[in-house]
């Protein structure tokens, strides 16, 4: 167990040296307390943060993933987010409203990394249940280094091939059209802020786990070994845990 330990702890110390990667991490309360359960990413995604996040994840099973980056590499955050949807995880990004109060659920380092946006969207919209506000959207970006290297034909090959592979995650995501319109027509250097609207129409379980939550307990008077009250009653975490 102490060699457990002495591993993480070493793990832990080489992400947080890593100059301007996404801090990893299990976060804590304002309290100070460590949230079970629970997994933050902070900052910029850069390459390797995926990897990263894997081990976490299975070093410290968690079941929500909060979010505080502006943005970074998507190719990673495509691979967080597909591994998120797989593990059925919920996610929760920082809130308007919390900020403006001066409320922090979760101890953030650095207070500009108090939204989701960018790259980040792309992990938020893999979550089976999400929460929080400060959302925002653009277009992939190609890297001016990558830029110079290619004619006019390649670069606008490569744009339009991102933003298509971009649209197609965000769709199997369950995404609404009119926000990937917004993502795919928004310019890489500018951001577009979802509205209340969109946000609302994100918020929560997605569709598919609402659907299946009402068939699972239609018509039917299941109980939880742990729960006295018909399945009606039942969450959908207590179902997704009974019935893998």
């Amino acid at each position: 167990m102490k060699n457990i330990f002495i591993s993480i702890l070493f793990y832990m110390v080489a992400i947080s040296s890593i100059s301007q990667a996404a801090e990893i991490s299990l976060p804590h309360s304002k309290s100070g307390d460590i949230l079970n359960r629970n997994i933050l990413i902070e900052g910029p995604i850069v390459k390797g943060d995926f990897k990263r996040f894997q081990y976490f994840v299975f070093a410290f099973p968690a079941r929500t993933v909060w979010l505080a980056s502006p943005g970074g590499d998507i190719a990673e955050a495509i691979m967080i987010g597909q591994l998120v949807r797989r593990l059925k995880m919920n996610v929760w990004a920082p809130e308007r409203m919390l900020i403006k109060r001066g409320i922090q659920l979760v101890v953030i380092s650095d207070h500009y990394n108090n939204l989701c946006a960018s790259a980040c969207f792309f992990i938020y919209a893999a979550g089976t249940s999400r929460e929080g506000d400060v959302l925002g959207v653009h277009r992939p970006r190609i890297t001016q280094e990558d830029l110079k290297t290619m004619t006019v034909d390649q670069a606008a090959f490569s744009q339009t091939n991102a933003s298509d592979i971009a649209s197609e995650y965000l769709r199997k995501m369950g995404i609404p059209n009119s926000i990937i319109e917004k993502e795919s027509t928004t310019k890489p250097n500018d951001i577009q802020w979802l509205s209340d609207d969109e946000v609302k129409s994100l918020s929560g379980y997605i569709p598919e786990y609402e659907d299946w939550l009402e068939a699972k307990c239609a018509g039917t008077e299941y109980k939880m070994p742990e729960d006295p009250e018909p399945c009606k009653n039942c969450t959908v975490d207590q179902l997704i845990a009974h019935f893998q």
